[in-house]
């Protein structure tokens, strides 16, 4: 260092003997506190809150707790204590967002306080978990050990008491459920699960009075909210349950099982707007959601897009594959494609399962045994279904049909009385439909007739009413398509009135009117696929050959295995000298529907040259156009009406034998 510097320490004493230095200091100093202190603020937000996870608990914050407890377990604070937090956290995110990896996450961290620490705490929660994830079995043996390890708990005894419902061991669980409150007269968990098996046995009375206690002490829980809105579901009042829903979605946004029960409770009001939107919601939160597939797929299979709704039922199957929902899926996809047989041996199969033997089940065997031709089957199955639930109008309906085919007459009607005193408009619904199915349009009529004295503002009765009229011989076309009006007045976004009043027109051989309606119902709804359809049909008729193509092209955009639409695609094709495409959609039909199978050779006879007689050729024969049956209204959740068509293939076979004869005949009218 040269002599010329000065020393460090007399510059320091300069420094800090001017006074605006000081004023410098201080600044930087009051800089750097702040800084300090918003870093710390950030940080109390993760780990400092990790100290504090049962509060996060209290407070419901799911999300904070699941990451203070990662934060406690990233700096080895595994204890059986912050795993049995994070589980509970877990359990409540997957039950309200129906997510089965964070149930699985849930099992997990219960299990490991199980390893750390064998508690009656860790068995619950691990049993809750395994109960969501239908592993009932599991569950039952985790809350059998909770209640050994405490007798006296009030929650462990509620967790046996939900393992033993599941397995349809009913008077031991409402024994568990009794047990659970005279140990804790107000314990939330066996309130609901007590509530939950009510409303299932059709104990609606004891299902008000848990239900509005457990609301009074968990107003907080959706899973309280959606059970309510299943009680007045059961108990007909759809306004009601729209209400507990809203407090459902109130008390969590996020729940999952209430957008789904929304897009039933719509559906059922023919509101398709808000069922949309409530579907979107909760595939938007859970894309692969169970219960948010199945609501979808109700909507699709209302659409006719039956292609990706059963997609969706098999996403559905596939997330719990060990489930009820997975078997009665399956079984549901298999009545839809009339495979009755299949739908049987299914149901055979999921009733031998874990939790296989609820009601549902047996319910949808009894509908395929009685579709296939076996109502001693179908009656034996709806009383086992009685046994469950004895309240239950469905399936005395069921029975009712099953009894009145073996010739039962006074217990069908026995059936029929006790099914009206608890649900009349239900009742006679479930009766027409079943009398449809059964080909059986004079009883239909009846009891959509009875349904709307019952239910005079409901649009699907005036629908299926007017199916009915139309199926009779002959058919009623003015009373049906008067029908139609009702409904359609009733309801302006009801696609399928729509639909079914251009049945009507086409019967009263007026293909305007047809596409007319058949264009005001995919203006309501631009996904239903028979509104395309019948759009295509109508312009057929009226020998607008391109528009029928197109529109036949717009509902195979929507559902590529529709053989109607490709019937009718392949002779406007055929119209429109189009012969390769026009032969192959008329091969494809056929390959779906028997009834299309001598359609490609009415492609090829139109493709040949017509023989010359003398100089003047002969007019080209025109392709015979099969006639709609009306879609009909849907039967269930995941069970689609299909149309009942007459015999397409007999009517084109005959015109293509008549030939030159049935032209001339037609061109002379």
């Amino acid at each position: 260092m040269s002599d010329t510097t000065p020393p460090r320490r007399g510059r320091v004493r300069r420094f800090l003997a001017r006074r605006r230095n000081w004023v410098a200091v201080g600044i930087v100093l009051a800089l750097t506190g702040l800084v300090f202190s918003a870093a710390q603020k950030l940080g109390s937000k993760t780990a400092p809150q990790s100290a504090n996870v049962p509060l996060l608990l209290e407070e419901r914050k799911w999300a904070a707790a699941i990451a203070a407890c990662d934060a406690r377990i990233a700096r080895g604070e595994a204890g059986a204590e912050v795993r049995l937090w994070r589980a509970t956290a877990r359990r409540r995110v997957g039950t309200v967002e129906d997510r089965t990896d964070t149930l699985k996450g849930a099992v997990e961290d219960a299990s490991e306080a199980v390893r750390l620490e064998p508690s009656a705490r860790a068995f619950v929660e691990r049993a809750q978990s395994r109960i969501l994830l239908a592993q009932f079995p599991e569950a039952l043996a985790d809350s059998e050990e909770a209640v050994r390890l405490a007798p006296t708990d009030a929650r462990a005894r509620a967790a046996r008491g939900d393992a033993r419902a599941v397995l349809n061991r009913y008077a031991e669980a409402e024994t568990d459920f009794a047990e659970a409150l005279r140990l804790d007269p107000d314990c939330a968990e066996a309130l609901l699960s007590a509530g939950k098996l009510a409303v299932t046995r059709g104990q609606f009375a004891r299902a008000e009075t848990v239900l509005a206690r457990a609301a009074e002490l968990a107003p907080w829980d959706s899973a309280v909210w959606c059970a309510r809105a299943e009680l007045r579901d059961a108990q007909n009042r759809p306004a009601d349950a729209l209400a507990e829903l809203d407090r459902a979605l109130g008390a969590e946004p996020r729940c999952v099982h209430a957008l789904a029960l929304r897009v039933a409770l719509c559906f059922d009001a023919r509101d398709a707007d808000a069922a949309r939107t409530a579907s979107a919601a909760a595939l938007a939160i859970n894309p692969d959601s169970g219960l948010a597939l199945v609501a979808r797929a109700l909507l699709r299979l209302e659409q006719g897009r039956e292609t990706h709704a059963l997609e969706d039922l098999d996403r559905a199957a596939a997330a719990v594959p060990n489930g009820p929902l997975a078997p009665l899926v399956r079984a549901s996809r298999d009545l839809l494609r009339d495979r009755h047989a299949d739908v049987i041996r299914a149901c055979d199969r999921a009733e031998q399962a874990p939790g296989g033997n609820v009601p549902e089940l047996y319910l949808l065997r009894a509908r395929a045994h009685l579709l296939h031709g076996s109502p001693q089957s179908a009656a034996a199955d709806c009383d086992r279904a009685l046994a469950v639930r004895d309240t239950d109008p469905a399936a005395l309906v069921f029975r009712s049909a099953a009894r009145e085919r073996l010739g039962m007459s006074a217990a069908a009607q026995a059936d029929m009385d006790r099914a009206v005193e608890i649900d009349r408009a239900g009742a006679h619904r479930d009766r027409a439909r079943i009398a449809l199915d059964l080909k059986d349009p004079g009883r239909a009529i009846v009891e959509s007739t009875k349904w709307i004295a019952a239910d005079p503002k409901n649009p699907e009765a005036h629908a299926v009413r007017a199916a009915a009229r139309f199926r009779s011989q002959p058919p009623q076309i003015e009373e049906g398509i008067a029908d139609c009006d009702r409904a359609v007045e009733l309801a302006p976004t009801f696609a399928l009135g729509f639909a079914t009043r251009t049945h009507g027109h086409f019967l009263a051989r007026n293909p305007n009117k047809a596409r007319e309606d058949a264009a005001r119902a995919t203006a309501v709804d631009g996904d239903f696929v028979d509104g395309w359809v019948l759009a295509a049909q109508a312009r057929l008729e009226l020998e607008q050959f391109a528009e029928a193509a197109s529109d036949a092209s717009a509902a195979l955009a929507l559902e590529p295995n529709s053989a109607h639409a490709l019937a009718v695609r392949g002779l406007a094709r055929a119209e429109l000298k189009d012969f390769a495409n026009a032969l192959a959609d008329a091969k494809r039909a056929a390959e779906l529907e028997p009834e299309y199978n001598d359609l490609p050779g009415l492609v090829e006879q139109a493709r040949t040259p017509p023989v010359r007689f003398g100089p003047f050729p002969p007019p080209v024969q025109k392709l015979n156009v099969p006639k709609f049956q009306p879609p009909l209204p849907p039967r269930g959740p995941v069970v689609k009406n299909d149309p009942v068509v007459i015999n397409w293939w007999l009517v084109l076979a005959i015109g293509g034998a008549v030939g030159l004869i049935a032209y001339l005949v037609a061109r002379t009218r």
